[in-house]
């Protein structure tokens, strides 16, 4: 007798664990703490656009945004603008107000960074819109 199992094409997550990790973003929190919580969902987004789609809204962008604006370490830095990058691929919408929610000067200073990694990450996005 041969049985057939069929796998769940996508995985789920529950509303609870996307709380927590939205809320270790928030900017009271601790760099390390969102450090991981940026690498979620940097990892889901990747994997998955139909969890990671859950992360692809202005509340998200606008954390990731204040975290990769105010933060001094670089791994955090890169990793924020990955997630960036992934939530405005998923929602290409976001990358309008990705553009709004920069200023003209922070921009330029983006694009001025050395990192590399960045600076291809905001042009992927400038891509997208």
């Amino acid at each position: 007798m041969v049985f057939i199992y069929f796998l769940k094409a996508v995985w789920e997550m529950s509303v609870n664990s996307y709380s927590g990790v939205i809320k270790a973003l928030k900017p009271e929190e601790d760099e390390i703490v969102k450090f991981f919580a940026a690498k979620t969902i940097e990892n889901i987004t990747s994997q998955s656009v139909t969890t990671g789609i859950k992360f692809a809204n202005v509340e998200s962008l606008i954390l990731l945004l204040q975290t990769f604006l105010s933060t001094k370490n670089e791994g955090l830095k890169i990793c924020a603008s990955i997630c960036l990058n992934h939530i405005c691929r998923i929602n290409v919408n976001l990358s309008l107000v990705l553009l709004e929610k920069i200023s003209f000067k922070q921009m330029v200073l983006i694009f001025l960074d050395g990192l590399q990694r960045i600076q291809q990450v905001k042009q992927l996005i400038l891509i997208n819109y």
